[in-house]
């Protein structure tokens, strides 16, 4: 595999993360109408769909991060670092909550692109390490996506418990 190919990977990855909300909401849409709800009628009867759709709907800035991450890439052990890390936080947010299929297509992402770049993960933690302050700048987009994962999986949890 080329870097060409893990360049088509990672913008099916993309692709995938920026689609899922519109097919949920139309998957939503034809379960309500089955039910004889409309859409809002349905996510305001049932609260776990609401949960859900949110945790849907962050897929797309999951997939906006990706992007941008992967479009800083210029062959530095910098930029490489940063990559994985983003990948890494990004696959801790999806298995906050819960949404496995993704995090299993984050996690082949990444251990395609540590086979093809040849970049080893101590050398990526270093760089994450390195300087605190200028990694809240660089990963501030995946602080904000796991505080939001956070809060849904506590709303997950509440809704389990009964509470």
């Amino acid at each position: 595999m080329t870097r060409k190919n893990l360049s088509r990977m990672v913008h099916f990855v993309i692709i995938l993360l920026v689609i899922a909300p519109i097919l949920y909401v139309a998957l939503l849409t034809f379960q309500g109408n089955a039910q004889g709800l409309g859409l809002l009628e349905n996510l305001t009867t049932n609260v776990s769909t609401v949960i859900s759709l949110m945790s849907v709907c962050i897929l797309p800035f999951a997939g906006f991060l990706i992007k941008s991450k992967w479009d800083q890439i210029d062959q530095t052990q910098d930029s490489l670092g940063q990559f994985y890390i983003s990948l890494l936080l990004i696959l801790i947010g999806f298995l906050l909550i819960g949404n496995t299929g993704m995090a299993i297509l984050i996690f082949i992402l990444i251990a395609f692109s540590v086979v093809i770049l040849k970049v080893r993960l101590g050398d990526a933690f270093q760089v994450f390490f390195k300087s605190p302050k200028h990694n809240i700048s660089n990963f501030a987009g995946e602080m904000a996506m796991l505080l939001i994962a956070a809060f849904i999986r506590f709303a997950i949890w509440r809704i389990s418990t009964g509470s």
